[in-house]
């Protein structure tokens, strides 16, 4: 979400992070596995794996200890750069920017930098200024290739933490429309489950099935059984109805100069039904203001509340959702 208040945007990652953590020689039989040498005499080897395993329970927290005690011994060389990226890495993930190509240029150099010295390498950069992508990132879209295709991967396009991203245009998306789906019960709640929508860009799509699911569910069929006429008919039209996907600008910034003062502003509403907040934000530069949907919520609103009660729910989720934000 930080990302989007920068108007030139850097992604990288940093390659083959787990395995660049040492486990301590003492802690190491926690890693114990079985090896067999002779499948026929069944002799067995027990060996120790000495580095953190992409894949297990603690290896994100152990990265994350690693990185995060790396970074303390710049904080008095790069104080703001190092701020910046503890804000900004997810597990193995850099995601951040500037408000210029400069600045954005600066921290990549930076992080390269820091990182350079415990043997971490930062690589496969993404940004929508292609300045600031790596030599080899144009392979990146030749990397797209044959398997990406296969998954159905846009060339040109690249993930922020799940989101799909056009560099070139600058947009980030929700993808809504699924594979075919039974009309039963287990099917509408695959669908519904299966958007990936953090920043609830897709809000009142959601909730639109959330409250059909609803409904079914008051029908008390079993799983797989289809639905009933009624229900079946509005399935069917609410399924069409679905967009392939929902597309909006990646950046609340409209240009590429200093950022003087961003004012959030939350909107919350409630009905019978459902309960919903927005998060908008009013981005101020010295050439104007930009405004722009942060984040949303929206929720099946409890049965049995009145509507005042439901209004107080809406102020509550907006209150957490603005402070999230915050």
């Amino acid at each position: 979400m930080r990302n989007r208040f920068y108007p030139v945007a850097i992604a990288g990652d940093v390659k083959q992070a787990f395995l660049q953590v040492w486990i301590k020689t003492q802690d190491r039989d926690a890693m114990r596995f079985h090896w067999y040498e002779d499948l026929e005499t069944k002799k067995v080897q027990t060996l120790r794996f000495t580095r953190a395993l992409f894949g297990l329970a603690p290896s994100p927290f152990l990265l994350g200890g690693v990185v995060k005690q790396y970074l303390q011994q710049f904080q008095e060389r790069f104080p703001a750069e190092v701020e910046e990226i503890k804000r900004n890495l997810y597990v193995d993930d850099l995601i951040s920017g500037g408000e210029t190509s400069p600045t954005a240029m600066h921290l990549k150099e930076t992080a390269q930098t820091i990182f350079e010295e415990a043997n971490f390498e930062l690589h496969k950069w993404h940004s929508n200024d292609p300045d600031l992508e790596t030599a080899s990132t144009p392979t990146i879209d030749a990397e797209q290739s044959y398997a990406k295709e296969q998954l159905g991967a846009k060339q040109g396009e690249t993930k922020l933490l799940g989101l799909p991203w056009m560099k070139r245009e600058d947009t980030i998306a929700v993808k809504v429309s699924q594979p075919k789906a039974e009309p039963t019960k287990r099917g509408l709640l695959g669908v519904v489950a299966r958007i990936y929508d953090p920043l609830g860009l897709v809000s009142p799509n959601t909730l639109t099935g959330k409250l059909f699911y609803r409904e079914v569910c008051n029908v008390q069929k079993s799983w797989d059984k289809q639905l009933p006429h009624p229900l079946l008919s509005r399935w069917l039209s609410w399924n069409k109805s679905l967009p392939d996907h929902v597309a909006v600008p990646r950046s609340l910034v409209k240009n590429r100069e200093q950022i003087t003062e961003i004012q959030l502003h939350a909107f919350g509403d409630a009905s019978g039904k459902g309960v919903s907040t927005a998060v908008y934000a009013a981005v101020h530069q010295p050439s104007g203001v930009s405004q722009g949907l942060v984040a949303s919520k929206s929720r099946l609103a409890k049965q049995g509340l009145t509507i005042p009660r439901q209004e107080l729910v809406s102020a509550h989720m907006s209150t957490n959702l603005v402070h999230n934000v915050k």
